[in-house]
């Protein structure tokens, strides 16, 4: 959601106009990308996050997904399963 900079607004109060957290943010997981190429990285407490971070013209704020577990888990149980068939077939192969 682009929107126009005004030197009051902190980061909370960009990401309040763009209409908040979702349910699946991680409000820990907060990148500020600024127009020069840096990243800052918000892990740390939401007291700090309001009060030390200053956007700048041009700077985007991107708040990560919270990470889903089961996902995960389903992602590298298959990986596995997959491993497990390369090496099966490689050694058919070999014989």
């Amino acid at each position: 959601n682009a929107q126009l900079h005004e030197e009051k607004f902190n980061t909370q109060d960009f990401i309040n106009r763009a209409g908040g957290f979702t349910a699946n943010a991680d409000k820990s997981a907060i990148l500020l990308f600024r127009k020069d190429g840096s990243i800052d990285n918000f892990k740390t407490t939401r007291a700090t996050f309001r009060s030390t971070r200053k956007v700048q013209p041009g700077d985007e704020i991107v708040v990560l997904p919270k990470a889903d577990v089961k996902s995960l888990q389903l992602a590298k149980d298959i990986t596995q399963i997959l491993y497990q068939i390369a090496i099966a077939t490689r050694v058919a192969v070999d014989f």
